[in-house]
C-alpha cells in the first residue's frame, strides 16, 4: 500500500532541486499552489499555476499542463485573474492536456498593481479536479516556452515543478463550495497602446484586473456615447482620433461592478467646414447689426 510518506519524500528532492536552480534560472519558475495534496476517491480539489519571474520581465508564454485522465476528472479552468490579457488560444481541457498560450502586452515583471513597489508571483489559471479512484500521480507541465520582454523576443528559461497527489480509497467529503461575494473586483488601470504586432498598428486599450472571491466573468466597454460592448483586453479601439472619453467595466461572477475611467487623449477639433461656416454666419449678424444703424 502507498505510503503518503513517500510523496514527501519526492517532494524534498525536488524541492532542494528547485532551490538549486534558482541559481542559474534565467527568468524564475513556474509552479502549483498548493504544491501537493492528499484526498479520498470523489473529493474535489482547486490548484493555481503561477509564475515567479526572478525580476525578469516576461511578455509570452505558452505550456501544457499535463494531468492522468484516469485518476482526476476536470471540472474548471479559470482564467479570470490571470496575468495573461489577450490568450492567442483560450486554455480548454483536451483528453488530459490543457493548452495554454497567451500574450502580456506591456510585460509582467512581478508588479499586478500600478506603482506598487512590492513584486509577486502571478497568477497564469485556476484548476478544479474531481478525484476518480485510488492512486498516485501528478500533474505537470511540458513543452513550456516563455519570452522576455526586451522587444528582440529572447527565449526565458523557466524552470518548473509539478503537483504531487495520493487518492486513498476514503473520501467524498471534500467539495468545493462558492462563498458569497459582494465585493467588486479590485481597481485596475486602463492603457491605450499601439504596436505594429497588434492590429496593424492601430490604437487599442489594455485592461486587467482581479476579483479573489468569484473571478472575473466579463468587460465592458464604452467609448464616448456609443453603448457598452462586451469585450476583451487588447480591445481594437473604434474611435482612433482617441477624442473621447472611455469607460471600461469589470464585472465578477455574481455581477459585482468594477468601472474606471479615462479621459479623452485628444480634445476634439471643429473642422475646418464647421469653422467657415461659423464666420460666415457672425460676419451675417455683425454686417446686419452695422446696416439697422
Amino acid at each position: 500500500m502507498f505510503k503518503f510518506q513517500k510523496i514527501y519524500i519526492v517532494y524534498f528532492f525536488i524541492s532542494a532541486f528547485w532551490l538549486l536552480s534558482f541559481f542559474w534560472a534565467e527568468a524564475g519558475q513556474l509552479y502549483f499552489d498548493p504544491e501537493f495534496g492528499q484526498f479520498g476517491k470523489s473529493d474535489q480539489f482547486k490548484i493555481t499555476l503561477f509564475i515567479d519571474t526572478a525580476g525578469k520581465s516576461l511578455n509570452a508564454l505558452e505550456t501544457e499542463i499535463i494531468y492522468p485522465t484516469d485518476l482526476l476528472r476536470m471540472l474548471k479552468i479559470s482564467g479570470a485573474n490571470s496575468i495573461i490579457n489577450f490568450w492567442i488560444e483560450k486554455p480548454a481541457d483536451q483528453n488530459g492536456i490543457v493548452f495554454l498560450s497567451g500574450i502580456i502586452p506591456g510585460g509582467f515583471d512581478g508588479v499586478l498593481k500600478p506603482f506598487s513597489q512590492k513584486k509577486h508571483p502571478g497568477e497564469i489559471i485556476n484548476l478544479t479536479f474531481e478525484t476518480l479512484k485510488k492512486g498516485t500521480g501528478s500533474v505537470f507541465l511540458q513543452n513550456t516556452q516563455a519570452l522576455l520582454n526586451d522587444g528582440l523576443g529572447t527565449a526565458a528559461n523557466v524552470f518548473q515543478t509539478p503537483y504531487l497527489f495520493d487518492i486513498s480509497d476514503y473520501g467524498g467529503a471534500k467539495k468545493i463550495t462558492d462563498l458569497a461575494d459582494l465585493t467588486p473586483p479590485e481597481e485596475f488601470k486602463v492603457e491605450i497602446s499601439n504596436a505594429e504586432s497588434v492590429f496593424n498598428g492601430k490604437y487599442f486599450l489594455v485592461f486587467y484586473t482581479q476579483d479573489k472571491s468569484s473571478g472575473i466573468s466579463y468587460y465592458e466597454v464604452q467609448e464616448g456615447r456609443r453603448n457598452f460592448k462586451i469585450a476583451e483586453s487588447p480591445y481594437l479601439l473604434k474611435n482612433q482620433k482617441l477624442d473621447e472619453e472611455i469607460i471600461v467595466r469589470a464585472i465578477d461572477k455574481v455581477g459585482n461592478v468594477r468601472e474606471e475611467k479615462l479621459a479623452a487623449v485628444n480634445e476634439k477639433r471643429v473642422s475646418f467646414f464647421w469653422f467657415i461656416i461659423i464666420l460666415i454666419i457672425l460676419f451675417s449678424i455683425i454686417w446686419r447689426h452695422k446696416e439697422k444703424k
